[in-house]
């Protein structure tokens, strides 16, 4: 029997398990979010809700800490680390990797695992749901999704494939990129745990370690004041799509 889909096909189930464990956190923070009693971490923990959060927590954190182990016995020959250095274009983990301060010493695994959780994580469907909201803002703004589509049909012309050297050539596409996430972002929200007490221009505050979270969603740009972006329509940075 071949072992090469049979590897094939475990990457692909051990791909489909994470991806599960993904959407199980995503279900669970909210619903913690959303029940009072949750807030607790001892009830939440001793709970089934908590259970199944930590069985998820592992198998994400199994997935990351596989891909960190890889990438790191691909790097033990010193020569091929030194190549990796002197690339001009370093992804993510590799630079986490051969990062060090001051008294060269680099991220520890824990660091770099919450690292690259949080990129993971976050970069679960994120670039779909871009760019569903992409197109359906360019579907009602036919006009731009005309010139968007002759801008690239142009680099297209001698080529099937778009290289990094091309991303310059399509600035009006890349504009309306940027328009369409500043109007619909992918993550509509974020979150931060105080590490000290915040107080607010109108003297109320917040304790130290309380969580707080920032919505910015669409129906946030709907009631902002639009008279505030007269002043850059029509300039190179900005694509009208009110």
């Amino acid at each position: 029997m071949n072992s090469v889909p049979c590897l094939i096909c475990l990457m692909y189930l051990f791909s489909i398990r994470k991806s599960l464990a993904v959407y199980e956190l995503s279900y669970l923070i909210n619903l913690r979010f959303r029940t009072f009693p949750y807030h607790s971490d001892i009830i939440f923990y001793l709970s089934p809700h908590g259970y199944r959060f930590r069985k998820a927590c592992k198998i994400a954190h199994e997935h990351t800490e596989e891909v960190i182990k890889q990438r790191k016995e691909a790097l033990k020959n010193e020569r091929e680390l030194g190549a990796e250095q002197k690339k001009r274009n370093l992804d993510f983990l590799d630079i986490l990797l051969c990062a060090t301060d001051e008294d060269q010493q680099g991220l520890s695994d824990e660091d770099i695992r919450a690292e690259v959780d949080t990129f993971m994580f976050e970069g679960h469907d994120t670039t779909a749901s871009g760019i569903s909201w992409i197109f359906y803002a360019l579907a009602g703004h036919p006009e731009h999704q005309e010139k968007c589509r002759a801008e690239v049909m142009d680099v297209f012309k001698e080529k099937d494939t778009m290289e990094w050297d091309d991303l310059s050539k399509i600035p009006y596409t890349t504009m309306c990129i940027k328009e369409c996430l500043r109007l619909y972002p992918p993550v509509p929200g974020t979150s931060r745990k105080l590490t000290k007490p915040m107080t607010f221009f109108d003297g109320r505050t917040l304790p130290e370690g309380m969580v707080i979270a920032k919505l910015k969603n669409r129906s946030s740009v709907d009631h902002c004041h639009r008279q505030s972006l007269t002043s850059v329509r029509g300039s190179k940075l900005y694509i009208n799509f009110f």
